[in-house]
């Protein structure tokens, strides 16, 4: 397990919520998408930016936004700021260099876990960190690269 988690002298002396990308960048854009639903509806978008997000969000529907692609910095702070995440949650995303946990805030459940993927044709194990935070009417789910963890 040691060789899937990795630290960096450029870690040291940062403060625990600081918000900077701590891993290796798995793909060139992040890609965001927006699932709105309830009893009767579901809608799915892409969003090129988290700022539309207020826009698409509509009353008496729940959401689930995923995030593929970590590296953002900038997009991410700006998402945590829209959806009112914990800095410190935030960091936690941000830090694919983590042990696998469960943090439960006042308003939202934190969950951080390493996903395992055998590549057979190079014979060969990959880490992946997938990021859960989940609040009232609303999950947002962080991978580092576009996978197929969910299908």
């Amino acid at each position: 397990m040691a060789r899937f988690m990795k630290s960096t002298k450029k870690d040291v002396g940062l403060a625990p919520d600081e918000l900077v990308f701590r891993g290796r960048k798995k793909m060139e854009n992040s890609f965001k998408r927006i699932i709105l639903y309830n009893s009767e509806n579901i809608e799915e978008q892409v969003l090129k930016k988290v700022s539309d997000i207020p826009k698409i969000m509509k009353a008496g529907y729940k959401a689930w936004i995923n995030i593929d692609g970590l590296h953002d910095e900038a997009e991410l702070q700006k998402l945590g700021e829209i959806l009112d995440i914990d800095q410190v949650i935030m960091s936690d995303v941000m830090n694919v260099n983590q042990r696998a946990k469960i943090q439960e805030y006042d308003d939202a459940i934190f969950i951080s876990l390493k996903m395992i993927q055998y590549d057979e044709a190079k014979n060969e194990i990959h880490a992946e960190q997938l990021s859960v935070v989940i609040k009232d009417s609303l999950v947002i789910s962080f991978q580092e690269q576009t996978g197929d963890v969910f299908d």
